[in-house]
């Protein structure tokens, strides 16, 4: 039996389980980095396992290479591998960049970035809690792996929603050229549970905060055109659009999103549809509990996927 737990939804900052998270006297802010997300940890029987977000990886059922690339004898690897060995109630998250390349919706990361897991968190599997940054940070710089955490960018006491976004405007966190900007941030408060009495973390996604400042829309507006074609306008961004497909082409280990393939098109359509039901606790809480026919939401969903994709 192994510790494998699946990493924790990322919230926006703007649902109601975030509520609250900003009122702290101290709120990490760091940096948001589009690949894959990975961990690895130490089981019971002492053999070092890794996993995606949402399985155990081998040799026969990897994620883009990240467990092939986990049990070389390379630098990194082997060091994390000792990391996990040292901190058996440790599991250790991060971003797995790609070996040969960026696997995410991203391109412009430094070339640098290739080939390595950018560590996020770590969990703590007998106290039941993700430790805080000042806790983790220290020790991976002294197992040599200092350079591999993803950047902590701000730390702030009590900070607006614009100053989380300022902080994100800033962000070159792997970035190689001043006029790109990184995916976003994540803001978490140590030892914060929400109302619910829930370990929640907020995210703010910059090209979706940025479209829906286009629109006019950085709150879900009053249905024009039905709610379902309201909702889907609002929450299936170009962003989220952008990771499904990124996600597709990772789950079928391709280098590009085949517009010919009927897998991939079905794939792609089906992430649209499941991310958008993610968020459906926020969308009650929104639109205050609507009416909402699902056949037509998933029908809009769809036509808004096709159109990203250009088969419409």
């Amino acid at each position: 039996m192994t510790n494998f737990k699946p990493y924790l939804h990322v919230e926006r900052l703007e649902n109601d389980e975030c509520e609250g998270l900003l009122q702290n006297d101290v709120v990490y802010v760091t940096a948001k980095i589009d690949g894959t997300n990975a961990c690895i940890w130490r089981a019971a029987d002492g053999h070092i396992c890794a996993g995606s977000r949402k399985r155990e990886l081998n040799r026969n059922k990897d994620n883009a290479d990240f467990y092939s690339w986990l049990m070389t004898d390379l630098d990194e690897p082997s060091k994390l591998c000792q990391l996990a060995a040292k901190h058996p109630t440790w599991i250790i998250y991060g971003e797995w960049m790609g070996l040969d390349k960026f696997i995410g919706s991203i391109k412009t990361y430094d070339q640098k970035a290739q080939g390595h897991m950018y560590i996020f968190d770590v969990f703590h599997t007998e106290t039941l809690e993700y430790l805080p940054d000042d806790v983790w940070r220290p020790v991976i710089a002294a197992e040599g792996l200092g350079d591999y955490d993803v950047e902590l960018l701000a730390v702030l006491s009590h900070p607006s929603y614009e100053d989380v976004v300022k902080v994100a405007e800033e962000n070159k966190f792997l970035l190689t050229h001043a006029e790109n900007k990184g995916e976003g941030v994540v803001c978490k408060a140590p030892g914060w549970k929400n109302k619910y009495g829930h370990t929640c973390y907020g995210k703010v996604v910059l090209d979706e905060f940025h479209q829906h400042k286009r629109q006019g829309k950085h709150r879900p507006q009053i249905a024009r055109e039905g709610i379902e074609h309201d909702i889907v306008e609002y929450f299936v961004s170009d962003a989220e659009m952008a990771k499904a497909k990124a996600k597709v082409c990772i789950d079928c280990n391709a280098d590009e999103f085949d517009m010919k393939s009927g897998k991939m098109i079905g794939m792609y359509l089906n992430y649209c549809w499941n991310d958008l039901l993610e968020e459906m606790k926020l969308i009650c809480k929104k639109y205050k509990n609507p009416v909402i026919d699902f056949a037509v939401l998933n029908a809009e969903v769809k036509n808004q996927a096709r159109k990203y994709i250009g088969l419409i």
